[in-house]
C-alpha cells in the first residue's frame, strides 16, 4: 500500500538591488598656452613698446612694480587708456588681468571731496566687449596699495585690442586734482583657458528578501506476503 506525506515550509531568498545617482559636478580651469601680451611688465624700458597709451603723460617707473623690475606710470588726465593688439581664437575663452596702483602725492593740495574713478578692461574689435571692472575712490590723505583687476571673456573675433581704462570724474571744486594723479600698471596677462568638468557618481545598494513556499512529498510502501503452493513447499510473493 502506498502512503504519501506532504509537508510545507518557508524559503527565504536574499539579494541586493543597486542604483547609481549622479552627484556634484566639479569643474577645473586649465590655462592653455602662454601670455598673449608682448612686453607685459614693461621691462623693455619704452612705455610705447607694444602698447598704445592715451593720456596726459606716461613713463617707466623702477620704484613701483609687482613683476620684474619696472612698471608703467601714466596720468595727467581724467581718462587713461592703455591697450595692445592681440590675435585670438574666435569663441574661445580668455582670462585677463592687470596689477594697478592709483597714486596721488600727499604733498599736493588734497581734494576737499572724494574723487571717483571707474576702472575696467575691455576687448575692442572695434565694438567693446566687457572683461571686468571695479571702482576706485580717493579721499584726502589716502595711501593706495597694489590691486589686481581680473576678468574673462569669450572672443567675438580673431583679432582686436585688449585695453585697461581709467575714467575719472573730478569734483567740481577740485578741477586740478588730475594734474598730479597717476596710475602704475604692471604684470598684464592675457591667456587662453579651457574648462574640464567631472561628475561624481554614487552607487547605493538595497537588501531584498523573497519569501517562497517549499513543499515536500514523502512516499512510503507497505509490503504484503502471499503464500503460493508448489512442489518445494510454499513460496512467498512480495507485493508492493
Amino acid at each position: 500500500m502506498m502512503h504519501q506525506h506532504l509537508s510545507s515550509g518557508i524559503l527565504l531568498i536574499a539579494g541586493f538591488l543597486s542604483s547609481s545617482v549622479a552627484g556634484q559636478v566639479t569643474c577645473v580651469e586649465n590655462e592653455d598656452g602662454s601670455n598673449l601680451l608682448s612686453n607685459p611688465s614693461f621691462e623693455n624700458g619704452d612705455p610705447n613698446d607694444a602698447w598704445t597709451i592715451w593720456t596726459g603723460f606716461s613713463g617707466i617707473s623702477t620704484d613701483e612694480h609687482t613683476d620684474g623690475q619696472q612698471s608703467l606710470y601714466t596720468g595727467g588726465s581724467e581718462s587713461i587708456v592703455v591697450f595692445q593688439s592681440v590675435d585670438l581664437e574666435k569663441d574661445a575663452t580668455y582670462k585677463v588681468s592687470f596689477d594697478y596702483k592709483p597714486f596721488y602725492p600727499l604733498t599736493s593740495p588734497q581734494p576737499s571731496h572724494p574723487q571717483t574713478c571707474d576702472i575696467w578692461m575691455e576687448f575692442d574689435d572695434p565694438y567693446p566687449t566687457w572683461v571686468g571692472g571695479t571702482q576706485y575712490v580717493y579721499s584726502a590723505g589716502d595711501v593706495s596699495s597694489w590691486q589686481t583687476l581680473s576678468g574673462s571673456f569669450v572672443a567675438p573675433a580673431t583679432s582686436g585690442s585688449l585695453a585697461v581704462v581709467f575714467s575719472c570724474q573730478a569734483a567740481s571744486n577740485d578741477p586740478n586734482f588730475f594734474n598730479d594723479f597717476k596710475v602704475f600698471i604692471d604684470n598684464g596677462i592675457a591667456m587662453h583657458v579651457t574648462e574640464t568638468c567631472t561628475t561624481a557618481t554614487s552607487t547605493t545598494s538595497e537588501a531584498t528578501t523573497t519569501t517562497a513556499a517549499a513543499t515536500t512529498t514523502t512516499t512510503s510502501a507497505e509490503a504484503t506476503t502471499t503464500t503460493l503452493p508448489g512442489k518445494c513447499g510454499p513460496k512467498k510473493q512480495i507485493v508492493l
